[in-house]
């Protein structure tokens, strides 16, 4: 468990310091996000059963950090009902054109089940973007090594 401490803790650690400078992506800056936080380090204290508090009083994160964390989490407390996913599997979710169908929306409602994210509108919504931005990339790829060859 102590290993486990030490990792969520530095994890933490780069948590305010991303909420506070960005997320560097594709050679841009943008936003952190309550996605990036589950990803990063909120599904391992929710497993865990670990609180924020207890890094802040016990000394292994700053208040300059803790506030900056626990800012940015009331910001999204109101996001915590969780969504009913045949709700979610009958919203239409359309990206940079690219209609999202049934199939990665399964996909995606899986992979946030399997990291224990709670699954929101808006993480939802965070995910199906990040997908589709990702999907886009390997096609982006794949095409440039079809090119040259």
């Amino acid at each position: 468990m102590e290993d486990l401490i030490k990792e969520i803790t530095l994890k933490l650690k780069k948590v305010a310091r991303e909420i506070n400078v960005g997320v560097k992506e594709d050679d841009k800056v943008r936003k952190f996000n309550i996605l990036d936080y589950y990803l990063l380090v909120g599904s391992d204290m929710r497993k865990n059963g670990l609180k924020l508090y207890n890094f802040y009083r016990n000394g292994l994160i700053n208040t300059k950090e803790y506030n900056t964390i626990d800012t940015f989490l009331n910001k999204y407390a109101y996001i915590y009902g969780t969504r009913n996913e045949d709700v979610i599997l009958k919203i239409h979710f359309q990206f940079n054109d690219r209609i999202v169908t049934d199939d990665e929306k399964k996909f995606i409602l899986n992979d946030l089940k399997e990291n224990d994210i709670p699954i929101t509108d808006v993480i939802f919504s965070l995910a199906v973007r990040k997908y589709v931005k990702e999907t886009a990339k390997k096609e982006k790829i794949k095409t440039k090594k079809l090119k040259n060859r």
